[in-house]
């Protein structure tokens, strides 16, 4: 049996391949775990298994010129847009992903169908009476 890390990073590789997508987010509720160490899980596993995973990433922060803004950035386009900062006050893993995905949507797309998913766990199990219509 190896160590809790390995054991998590292996459930998280399983995941992965069965979903081709996993977002802090969603793995936060799936693990029953705070956000923050569900992110640290998935940065862990960027560096350890990365060549089996890439990488979305959430900055956030005063765009050159002054407006705020959040973007989702792909790993291979975070440089550049890091440069269009001023002030960058939030870099932070977003999801990792099996699959490369060249544009937000279908990355949107999957995400949503998570949250769908959890959401709808969730409303029945703590309002089994309500009917469930997003």
């Amino acid at each position: 049996m190896g160590s809790p890390l390995v054991e998590m990073l292996d459930e998280l590789e399983g995941l992965l391949s069965e979903h081709g997508s996993v977002s802090t987010r969603w793995y936060e509720r799936h693990a029953s775990m705070p956000v923050d160490e569900s992110r640290a899980l998935l940065d862990a596993f960027l560096k350890q298994r990365g060549a089996k995973a890439e990488a979305s990433y959430m900055l956030g922060g005063k765009l050159k010129g002054g407006t705020l803004s959040f973007q989702l950035v792909g790993a291979r386009d975070l440089a550049e847009a890091k440069k269009l900062f001023e002030n960058l006050t939030t870099e932070q893993v977003y999801s990792i992903h099996s699959i490369r995905l060249d544009a937000v949507e279908p990355l949107a797309s999957l995400n949503s169908a998570q949250d769908m998913e959890l959401y709808e766990q969730v409303q029945w199990q703590a309002f089994p009476s309500l009917d469930f219509h997003p």
